[in-house]
């Protein structure tokens, strides 16, 4: 189990709660209307993260592997695999000017890097590395556009600042990148795993030199057609392309409904499989009224990894 923002706040760490108080306010809509002052808010903020971690931390430490030093975040090994579970929020501030590492702060980004240079192919040939939010996924355009009106409109400017894709993140985005194609050059195969995006989907990113990387982000909850929203959704899954850093990208799959996946691994065929499972429904024939429709589990696609 790892934690993400509504375990806190929406989009918690992508409202610059600096300034003005307009990220305050979007983060506790109601804020004026409680006879709040933007001080008190930046305080309620403090205590709901605080009372939210305390929670993690009691809850997730039950159940997880114990983590390295005082962090949410950690790691483990098993069967020829090594899992590394990152905080994409403890440390998440999009305000922050001292330097750019908004995401992970920059213990755990030294920390992670730490962890994929000690990897080794002939103890752990299948890296998992498990983001919250996707590394890929977004187009570049939507991603970038949150000053534009139309974004504002629809109450999305964090959003796509809570991406990883985003232009604020450049350098962060690529450390973690320029460690993941490391592990690759070395001879390991590497699967980041995600969710959060609404809309299932898996992605390939190759360097120049061949080295690829996958990315599998099923989804529980799907996007919801008839939601406003459902265009930004869609369209914003791109189906191929490069990244900022140049890499290439190929879109393997993608969904619209909720979703889980499934992964098997065989270190001794030295190959991993992912199943994106969903769901869909037979409906009766119109002359059987009173006949319910029957749930299909099924697999929307099956990929080998590696």
């Amino acid at each position: 189990m790892i934690w993400d923002d509504r375990e806190i706040g929406d989009r918690w760490g992508s409202h610059d709660l600096g300034g003005n108080g307009e990220g305050v306010r979007k983060l506790l809509p109601g804020l004026d209307d409680r006879g709040l002052t933007v001080a008190e808010g930046r305080e309620l903020a403090d205590r709901m993260f605080r009372a939210a971690r305390q929670a993690c931390v009691e809850s997730e430490r039950s159940r997880n592997p114990q983590p390295q030093e005082d962090a949410v975040g950690y790691w483990f090994r098993r069967g020829g695999c090594a899992c590394y579970m990152r905080d994409g929020r403890g440390q998440r501030d999009i305000g922050r000017e001292s330097h750019r590492i908004r995401i992970l702060g920059r213990k755990q980004c030294n920390r992670f890097a730490e962890w994929a240079e000690a990897l080794a192919p002939e103890e752990t040939a299948f890296p998992f590395v498990v983001s919250a939010v996707p590394v890929l996924h977004t187009r570049s355009g939507p991603v970038n556009a949150d000053d534009q009106a139309v974004i504002d409109r629809l109450g999305l400017g964090d959003d796509p600042r809570d991406s990883w894709e985003h232009k604020l993140h450049d350098a962060e985005r690529e450390a973690l990148l320029d460690a993941l194609f490391g592990a690759v050059e070395r001879g390991m195969m590497v699967c980041v795993l995600s969710g959060d995006v609404h809309a299932p989907a898996v992605f390939a990113i190759e360097d120049d030199d061949g080295h690829r990387i996958c990315q599998l982000a099923p989804s529980a909850i799907d996007c919801g057609i008839g939601r406003p929203l459902s265009w930004v959704l869609s369209a914003g899954a791109a189906a191929a392309g490069k990244t900022a850093e140049g890499h290439a990208f190929q879109r393997l799959a993608l969904g619209a409904d909720s979703s889980y996946a499934l992964i098997s691994v065989d270190p001794r065929k030295g190959g991993a499989w992912s199943k994106l499972c969903g769901e869909q429904r037979l409906e009766p024939s119109p002359g059987l009224a009173e006949t319910q429709a029957v749930a299909l589990h099924h697999s929307v696609a099956a990929i080998r990894l590696f």
